[in-house]
């Protein structure tokens, strides 16, 4: 037989991948169209031209440079009866026509199968095989659950009719899966009389194209290895593992690569059955293959955590990308669903159920998403490697997004991808997490006085916007709130206050009662309220802190403090609370009446009286906040208004001047039907002044749940930089406080505590008072009923009643959780430094222990320590430190302004420790009990030691003074005592 080898050359193309690059070099020169290395017969055919035309080119060509980009695909022709039939590993022919073919003969005679290899997949017919024997694997194969592949059945029959009688051939040829042939094949080898030759020739083909597969590994790995700086054996070796070799390093970050990738694929289907592109027949296999990556990732909890990884992508790929994708026909909601429904099959909405309690996607919140070009962002790597992965020509959105969906080769680019983001993580540098804080407890408290005493000199106006961003500090410090519940401040008068909970009862709404309550009770100065509901353990309208008049005293500058925030909730919206007055602002709320009350299927209309806040600044309203145009004075306000329909006319972003005109023509176009305790009229929309980032707690239009909070993140990054020009030019210019008014500090001193701060410390909301608060109560209270050794049952009860209230009143669900995740100090190194007594410190693998060190490091300070106060100085400018921690503890001076502040958590817990041992004595029945006699007694020896360490360090003397002052003379040059005796 004779093998033809034809190359073929396109003058436009003038590159080539290296790996061809490679081959092209052991072919210098074409090879002989005549070898008798092989026995089969290779008819190499184009559908565009002649065979013979395009060997002529290639001939003609031979001396030109060769480009070749692609290996043809196979078509073996086969027949079992020639005794010398057997499988023969085809050549590599390589071409730059995307639709070449090689033609195969192997045997003479009636052609009984067929295989065809498209470059990734190997497929087989049987055209001619004996009946008994199609029967025997087309039973086999339904009995395995394998099903035919109808995806390459045109190209079968269309190389099928050239080379046997077209009227033969049926209509249908679906092949099967050489694999699931071959295997079906095995199976049934031994119940039917198969040919040895057949099982021999099938079973070397598969082994074959198995092979090929993984040489297609090696391709895919040397084309992204340079997309990814990595190497392709790295990429192919991570690539046969589940979880990509992360073993150590946490998954989370690629697991949400893989979600936001299934996202856009999922989009760019939705859009393209909505658009009516090409038909989608079969599963889109590749989301659930990106699904089960995120699972396996999300699985990955280790330590070490390392920078972001991206892919090196062309940017004029990225902006043709953007720019071909259509920006019309974008699909309705209700489009949206039905085309959700339709395709459900082959487009899943969800991820496969692995878990009971496993979340579903919000049909919402995903079709904001498809509304967003930005989601479409991860299919840019598909697109730059399109011509690759389909090996045909992709020059349109519609056929990009089909192939992505339809074609299996997308599978296999797919985990490729995700094992070079796999080995470049691993081989990333470590990224460092600061999980500490910079500044908190007592020296933030510092921070927090000063910035409440520069206050005093502001005008009016400037002081009611500064009290936006001043009040979250003070809200944490008094009541160690969450910030979901801090934004809630309601400034509000009795008369409301009672009006809201008839609004509650009326439609068993308690999401409205979580809130933060400021309450005018009355005309005296102490005639005020505050009232707290968590709300994320609560179900019903409780509190969990309800004060009012002198008891607001035990939350330190509350009492002077609350009527200036009255005083500033009037200077930004106009409006007085009194006792007794009414709040003018209404506003649809999201509450429906429920079937069976009167006007079932109206909206609820009620006061708002939220503290508006400077983040975000909604100067024109928002979509979330709409208020009746009539004025209200009622309790229970109905309207019937369909807000699915009034929003299909509202602008989707923020409203702003270019826009508000038209927002309110809109709202103001229609009458609707409003009902204020019972009394029917009419009234038009108008946007709510003063509206806030929509809350469910709120009860505001179009919230489904409470997104990030960054009002108090600007809020509080917003006092932070006006602090920190104070510190440093001691003025400051405040252009967003109101008016354009530049702050001039005179009265307040700058110390230095204050100077550090602005130097190396940043303010952070949780700091204030939530962080760090109760486990300073809990790590004292268990360092006391540890040394009690079980030894005063009574004293331990009182100990967990206290521990229990604070939990409380601090919304915490557990005691476990809250030593965890609620402690300023979280890393290995400085976690065991800055608290009194943690029994977790035992799974922290090197653990330095102080106990020894306590007597010293409450000398430390430049406060002379007791048993009832333990005052901390504030920061001081650290010198050269030297030696370990435990070795520097003993003196402010050597400690960084990091381990200053954590010292400062330590010795808070003291203090508690001390205030808990002294409230515990009290009590007449714990102080006669031995086992507590003994605990206090050690706490007072422990101080007086204390006592002792910082008289004889901060002697008045003469000759102590000269000494110590030659010390730090030889430590601010980095000289310790053990360096100062070796040299």
């Amino acid at each position: 037989m004779n093998d033809y080898d034809s190359v073929f050359v396109n003058k436009n193309n003038t590159t080539a991948h290296p790996s061809i690059k490679i081959e092209l070099e052991k072919r210098s020169r074409p090879q002989r169209a005549c070898t008798k290395r092989y026995s089969a017969v290779y008819l190499v055919m184009s559908t565009k031209s002649s065979h013979a035309a395009t060997f002529n080119v290639a001939a003609n060509s031979a001396s030109k440079t060769l480009n070749y980009t692609l290996e043809t695909k196979k078509f073996f022709l086969v027949n079992f009866d020639h005794k010398r039939t057997h499988w023969v590993d085809p050549k590599v022919t390589r071409t730059n026509k995307v639709d070449e073919v090689s033609i195969i003969n192997h045997g003479l005679g009636q052609i009984e199968v067929v295989i065809y290899y498209d470059r990734y997949n190997a497929y087989v017919y049987a055209h001619k095989l004996s009946k008994t024997l199609k029967d025997a694997i087309h039973k086999k194969a339904l009995q395995l659950g394998i099903r035919r592949n109808r995806e390459p059945a045109k190209q079968i029959r269309a190389l099928l009719c050239k080379y046997t009688n077209k009227a033969t051939v049926p209509k249908q040829t679906p092949p099967y899966n050489l694999c699931d042939y071959v295997r079906c094949v095995l199976e049934l080898k031994d119940d039917v009389e198969f040919p040895k030759r057949i099982v021999k020739y099938l079973t070397a083909a598969n082994k074959f194209f198995s092979k090929t597969t993984a040489m297609d590994k090696e391709g895919i790995a040397r084309r992204l290895a340079p997309l990814f700086k990595t190497s392709p054996a790295d990429i192919i070796e991570a690539e046969g593992i589940p979880t990509f070799g992360l073993y150590s390093l946490h998954g989370e970050s690629l697991a949400k690569k893989a979600d936001a990738m299934a996202l856009a694929l999922k989009t760019a289907a939705w859009l393209h059955v909505h658009r009516k592109g090409k038909e989608i027949t079969k599963k889109a296999d590749i989301i659930n293959e990106l699904h089960d990556i995120a699972y396996e990732l999300r699985k990955l909890k280790g330590k070490k955590r390392k920078k972001a990884t991206h892919a090196c992508i062309d940017k004029a790929i990225v902006e043709t990308f953007h720019n071909l994708i259509p920006k019309a026909a974008i699909p309705s909601e209700n489009d949206f669903n039905r085309t959700v429904n339709d395709y459900q099959e082959l487009i899943p909405f969800d991820k496969p159920l692995r878990l009971k309690t496993q979340r579903q996607n919000n049909r919402k919140r995903v079709y904001k998403k498809v509304l967003d070009p930005r989601t479409l962002k991860p299919l840019e790597i598909f697109w730059q490697l399109r011509e690759e992965i389909f090996c045909c020509a992709v020059d349109t959105w519609e056929m990009f997004v089909w192939h992505l969906l339809q074609n299996d080769k997308a599978l296999l680019w797919t985990r490729m991808i995700f094992a070079a983001y796999s080995v470049q993580k691993i081989d990333a540098q470590e990224r460092v997490v600061s999980i500490d804080a910079t500044i908190s407890g007592k020296n933030l408290d510092m921070v927090l006085d000063f910035a409440l005493e520069l206050r005093i000199t502001m005008p009016k106006h400037v002081q009611a916007h500064y009290w936006q961003r001043l009040l979250f500090p003070m809200l944490s410090k008094w009541f160690k709130l969450r910030g979901t519940t801090a934004l809630t401040l309601n400034i509000i008068s009795l008369a409301d206050f009672n009006r809201r909970q008839s609004i509650v009862q009326d439609n068993d709404w308690h999401d409205i009662n979580h809130v933060l309550d400021f309450i005018r009770t009355g005309n005296g100065p102490l005639d005020y309220r505050v009232r707290i509901s968590h709300a994320k353990k609560r179900q019903d309208s409780g509190k969990d802190i309800d004060c009012s008049g002198k008891d607001l005293g035990k939350y330190k500058n509350l009492l002077d403090l609350i009527p200036e925030i009255f005083e500033a909730y009037e200077t930004l919206t106009g409006h007085a609370v009194t006792h007794t007055n009414h709040q003018p602002v209404w506003k649809v709320t999201s509450r429906q009446r429920t079937f069976g009350q009167s006007c079932h299927g109206c909206l609820v209309v009620m006061q708002n009286h939220q503290f508006p806040w400077a983040s975000p600044k909604l100067e024109y309203g928002a979509k979330h906040a709409i208020s009746p145009s009539i004025p209200i004075d009622g309790t229970h306000v109905f309207i019937d208004l369909n807000v699915e329909k009034l929003s299909n006319g509202l602008p989707s972003g923020d409203w702003a001047k270019r826009n508000i005109h038209a927002v309110k023509n809109h709202l103001n176009r229609d009458s609707y039907n409003i009902s204020v305790d019972g009394k029917e009229c009419e009234t038009s929309l108008k946007p709510m002044p003063f509206a806030n980032k929509a809350m469910v707690e709120t009860g505001s239009l179009f919230c489904q749940n409470n997104s990030s909070q960054f009002t108090i993140r600007d809020a509080i990054n917003d006092l932070d930089r006006f602090l920190k020009a104070v510190i440093e030019n001691g003025s400051a210019k405040m252009k967003h406080f109101g008016m354009d008014y530049e702050f001039q500090c005179s009265a307040a001193p700058i110390t230095e505590h204050l100077k550090l701060y602005a130097k190396h410390c940043k303010l952070q909301y949780k700091y204030f008072g939530r962080t760090g608060s109760a486990p300073r109560t809990i790590f004292a209270a268990e360092w006391i009923i540890e040394k009690l050794n079980a030894g005063c049952a009574r004293a331990e009860a009182r100990l967990n009643g206290i521990v229990a209230k604070v939990l409380q009143e601090e919304d915490h669900t557990s005691k476990t959780i809250c030593k965890r995740h609620y402690v300023p100090y979280k890393s290995d190194a400085l976690k065991p430094f800055a608290e009194i007594h943690n029994e977790t410190h035992r799974y922290i693998e090197v653990c330095e222990g102080f106990d020894s060190m306590t007597a010293k490091r409450l000398a430390s300070g430049t406060y002379r320590p007791s048993l009832q106060n333990i005052k901390v100085n504030g920061f001081v400018e650290p010198r050269v430190p030297f030696g370990s921690l435990k070795e520097r503890c003993d003196n402010v001076h050597h400690l960084t302004i990091t381990e200053q502040d954590a010292q400062a958590s330590f010795l808070a817990m003291v203090e508690r420790r001390n205030q808990l041992i002294l409230q515990l004595a009290a009590d007449d029945a714990i102080a006669s009990n031995s086992a507590f006699q003994q605990v206090k007694s050690e706490v007072e020896e422990e101080m007086k030691e204390a006592q002792h360490l910082w008289d004889a360090k901060n002697s008045t003397g003469i000759c102590t003074r000269v000494t110590n002052a030659g010390k730090r003379a030889w430590e601010s040059i980095g000289l310790s005592p053990s360096k100062r005796h070796k040299t």
